[in-house]
């Protein structure tokens, strides 16, 4: 990463470098790897993630629905992806504290799913995000909306 793009310890970024966040992303969590997400876009307070339709990922093959625990998923990286722009990187940790979705409608088979996440308020110590699931192409349908808490440890509060 060039100089003028690195943060000074303890503060937040104030730019969002896609390929950073894609890398951490889609690279060293095995788990996105293994459902198949992809990070669509990052900037400041928000994501955009894409579910890939694969088999797999059906919850009733015969129902021809994605399972739900797919979407949760989904939506609580989502939305620690946007929560992460909120934080210093390199020093503060973050964790979920708590997810609540509601289903509003199945997502069916041979279509991918965007999950948006927006960063409502991030604090000291928690950041709080709402994050909503439609098929591709197709935003005002929304599959599944909810709300998640992430804790976050900044170091400059350890000090």
């Amino acid at each position: 990463m060039p100089k003028e793009n690195t943060p000074k310890e303890g503060t937040v970024e104030n730019t969002v470098d896609f390929e950073f966040y894609r890398k951490i992303f889609e690279e060293f969590i095995p788990f996105h790897k293994l459902l198949g997400f992809k990070l669509e876009s990052v900037e400041q307070n928000a994501a955009l993630i894409k579910i890939v339709y694969h088999k797999d990922l059906l919850g009733n093959a015969l129902a021809g629905n994605i399972h739900g625990g797919v979407l949760v998923s989904a939506m609580d990286s989502a939305g620690g992806i946007a929560a992460m722009t909120t934080i210093n990187m390199r020093a503060d940790k973050i964790a979920t504290i708590d997810i609540r979705t509601d289903y509003l409608s199945p997502a069916k088979k041979d279509n991918n799913v965007m999950v948006e996440a927006k960063v409502q308020k991030s604090g000291n110590r928690v950041i709080f995000t709402h994050i909503q699931a439609y098929p591709e192409g197709q935003p005002e349908k929304i599959l599944a909306e909810g709300r998640a808490i992430y804790s976050v440890k900044r170091k400059e509060a350890n000090q």
